[in-house]
């Protein structure tokens, strides 16, 4: 397994691009841009990415690396044995939630706009570190996060894997707590490679602002509740 810390990621935004996917309504729009600059201006995003391969797969066992084992049933699915993949963490840093939480005191709705903001920096570092792994592994990848859609496919508490096998805390500052969540919380995790497209949404019911692809069923018998 060999790790490596990504930093200096470029932030490509576009106000009106941030708006219209975070459905930020009724805030002036000269002030939601002077919020935008604030958030790049504290984001320090960063990742750290893992290239290794998957060992064995045993029913929903997958065993990557030096037998570090995930139990999914998406991944053991989707993954072949021999096959590449890149075990990742990004962040933004912890500094725009805590601005957030200061602007807080002032107005409910600037700290609103700003924690939108956080999420929107996060997506934007994540998607240019998914450009560089694609470069390195040739082809479109699919990311599998754990506890993403209704973490049927993919339990959270997979995340303790993850963090066993690069400990990104050592590297670039991100935490795992009791709960299997992230701090700061501006950071997503998972694995990048390359299949099938797969986006959690497809097979998770729940009304979502941040939805990505239609919900289109169940995937391979796991039930989903229409009415959570």
């Amino acid at each position: 397994m060999r790790l490596e810390v990504v930093d200096n990621i470029p932030l490509n935004i576009s106000l009106g691009e941030f708006i219209e996917l975070k459905k930020i309504r009724r805030v002036d729009e000269k002030e939601v841009q002077k919020i935008l600059e604030v958030g790049v201006s504290l984001a320090k995003p960063k990742a750290l990415l893992a290239f290794t391969n998957v060992k064995r797969i045993d029913g929903l066992k997958v065993y990557v690396g030096g037998e570090h084992m995930f139990e999914s049933k998406i991944l053991s699915d989707r993954l072949r044995v021999g096959q590449p993949i890149v075990i990742y963490v990004v962040t933004v840093g912890g500094d725009v939630e805590r601005k957030a939480s200061e602007l807080a005191k002032e107005s409910v709705i600037k700290a609103f706009v700003l924690e939108s903001v956080g999420d929107y920096l996060l997506s934007k570092a994540r998607e240019h570190v998914k450009g560089i792994v694609e470069c390195r592994l040739g082809g479109k990848v699919s990311s599998f996060a754990p506890g993403t859609g209704r973490g049927d496919l993919f339990d959270i508490k997979q995340q303790e894997v993850i963090f066993k096998m690069i400990e990104p805390w050592k590297h670039i500052g991100v935490n795992l707590t009791e709960s299997f969540l992230m701090v700061p919380r501006k950071s997503s995790s998972g694995i990048f490679a390359v299949s099938e497209e797969y986006v959690a949404c497809m097979y998770c019911p729940r009304k979502c602002e941040n939805r990505r692809k239609p919900f289109v069923g169940t995937y391979m018998g796991v039930e989903c509740d229409a009415h959570v």
